[in-house]
């Protein structure tokens, strides 16, 4: 991350946070581990209003991705029994090799999970690419090349 940092045409800002119940309290190794491994800090929140609760998260996490993500946690995704959140928020900023085409550019769906989807705009492009399918994560990570080498 420190190598990527340091390249005047390349932005990573990595953002974690912890939103835990008021009142209620983390285990002092499990809150030690948080801050030394993920550089994450513990924001109490009290879920019972989950209006505010679901705003104040939003409202961090749009901070956090220059205004990318926005409206990430509905208001219903919390409630009463909700004790703790983890957010995770990445902005990366680069130029890349391969440009999309804006015009290619066409509404799609984006599924959540097996039963939902919501409707996003997405790139498209057609054109080789090298690949790696995971298992143990359900997904398939593609390569892409940005501007900036980063060979070390």
């Amino acid at each position: 991350m420190n190598r990527l940092n340091s390249l005047s045409d390349v932005t990573l800002l990595m953002a974690n946070r912890v939103y835990l119940m008021e009142g209620c309290k983390l285990l002092p190794n499990f809150s030690e581990a948080l801050t030394k491994n993920f550089q994450s800090d513990v924001h109490l929140l009290n879920f019972c209003n989950q209006k505010a609760a679901a705003s104040t998260i939003n409202t961090w996490i749009e901070e956090k991705t220059k205004e990318k993500i926005k409206n990430l946690v509905n208001k219903n995704d919390l409630n009463v029994d909700t004790r703790l959140v983890l957010v995770n928020a990445i902005y990366f900023k680069a130029r890349w090799r391969e440009v999309f085409n804006k015009e290619a550019t066409k509404t799609d769906p984006f599924y959540l999970n097996d039963a939902d989807s919501v409707n996003v705009q997405m790139m498209h492009i057609k054109k080789k690419f090298y690949y790696k399918g995971m298992k143990e994560l359900e997904a398939q990570i593609k390569s892409w090349k940005c501007h900036t080498p980063m060979e070390t």
